[in-house]
């Protein structure tokens, strides 16, 4: 009698820490994957007019940058969906709070870092750690593989990127032209 009153108690004792740790992971906001189209040819335009060989993109150019890539392929670990997104950049440091589909099941929201490095002509986000509210997970836990994003199919053929920087929440693109 002693062992089912213990069994009964073990089991409702996990199934209150079950539900607290879905309560604690369970997102606080609703994100999603929309984005708008990088639309680069307008300010090509207005750079041949200022005879500048220089493209900023803002911080929510850079989201939706970002977010495209990530809506192609949103499955980025073998057990979690990214099911929304929203990124925020700070001086080459990408932080991004996501909402996750974990298992295909449990809704889940966490903090990812991403460094930003620019290799001509792909930006590679590389992960770089990932908190849940206040907890930081182990990158062993979680390990997003580096997204590879070619800006130089933004521009036209005859256009290419010579060096991108990161500037507070601004990606600068400096350019160059390719005969």
């Amino acid at each position: 009698m002693k062992a089912v009153k213990a069994l009964i108690a073990v089991l409702i004792i996990g199934a209150l820490a079950g539900a607290a740790a879905l309560w604690y992971v369970k997102p606080a906001e609703a994100l999603d994957l929309s984005y708008a189209p990088l639309r680069l040819d307008d300010k090509l335009a207005a750079l041949l007019l200022e005879r500048k060989f220089e493209v900023s993109l803002s911080e929510s150019e850079v989201d939706s940058l970002i977010k495209k890539s990530l809506a192609a392929r949103p499955r980025v670990h073998p057990d979690a969906t990214v099911t929304g997104a929203r990124f925020t950049l700070r001086d080459g440091t990408l932080v991004a709070d996501v909402n996750l589909l974990v298992k295909e099941r449990w809704p889940a929201s966490a903090k990812l870092r991403f460094e930003l490095a620019w290799q001509e002509p792909v930006l590679t986000i590389r992960h770089v750690g990932t908190n849940i509210r206040q907890a930081s997970l182990p990158l062993d836990w979680f390990q997003i593989d580096p997204i590879d994003i070619r800006l130089d199919s933004y521009l036209p053929r005859h256009i290419g990127i010579r060096s991108v920087s990161f500037d507070g929440s601004d990606m600068k693109l400096q350019l160059k032209l390719r005969f």
